[in-house]
């Protein structure tokens, strides 16, 4: 569905949405990506976006069609930037394997350097999650457990959060942990409430 520039409108979000948003293939991953960023930049928040380095300049030559005057410095990370683009090694895998633990203290410092010492209000992040695939055993399950705490974050910290799964390249098996861990599904267009979802105790104790 396109508005009447022939563009995708932007996703609406407010802060404290975690979404997984589920997708079949590059192209759908791009089109959710760009949608959401546009939404964030529209908004004037704190945009965050972790993909593969080979996907920033498709974004970046994207969004500058129609937000260049909001991004001065696009590829600058810093507090008073809107947009950053990062890849899996500056965040996920910054420690040379992922920790829940060390990514919410890594979301902890990016979004109140934006917010508290910055000139943002709120916060949007997005991230593919298609590494998890080359990831060493036990990654995946420890990830869960990092998309549970992402509930109990987004409730202390003004952020939205959507996150992205590539059903092509993971398959179904993962279907039952990404509806215990996001309240609500964005799926073929259509933002769904998830009544399965659980709280990140529940999860834990389940687990």
């Amino acid at each position: 569905m396109t508005d009447a520039t022939g563009q995708r409108p932007g996703i609406q979000m407010r802060p404290g949405d975690h979404i997984c948003a589920l997708y079949n293939g590059r192209p759908a991953r791009d089109d959710l990506v760009l949608a959401f960023l546009r939404g964030g930049l529209a908004s004037g928040d704190k945009c965050i976006c972790i993909l593969d380095e080979g996907d920033h300049q498709v974004v970046l030559t994207e969004l500058d069609r129609h937000h260049g005057r909001l991004l001065a410095r696009p590829t600058a990370r810093g507090a008073g930037e809107q947009l950053d683009l990062l890849t899996p090694g500056e965040s996920y895998l910054r420690s040379g394997g992922f920790s829940s633990a060390e990514m919410l203290m890594f979301w902890s410092d990016s979004i109140e350097g934006a917010i508290g010492g910055g000139p943002f209000d709120a916060a949007r992040v997005t991230g593919d999650t298609t590494w998890l695939l080359s990831a060493e055993d036990g990654t995946i399950a420890e990830f869960m457990r990092y998309e549970s705490e992402l509930n109990r974050f987004v409730e202390q910290h003004p952020v939205s959060i959507l996150c992205l799964y590539d059903l092509d390249a993971f398959g179904g098996g993962i279907l039952v942990d990404l509806m215990k861990t996001h309240p609500k599904l964005l799926l073929g267009g259509m933002l769904l409430e998830n009544p399965h979802a659980l709280s990140p105790d529940e999860y834990l104790a389940r687990e």
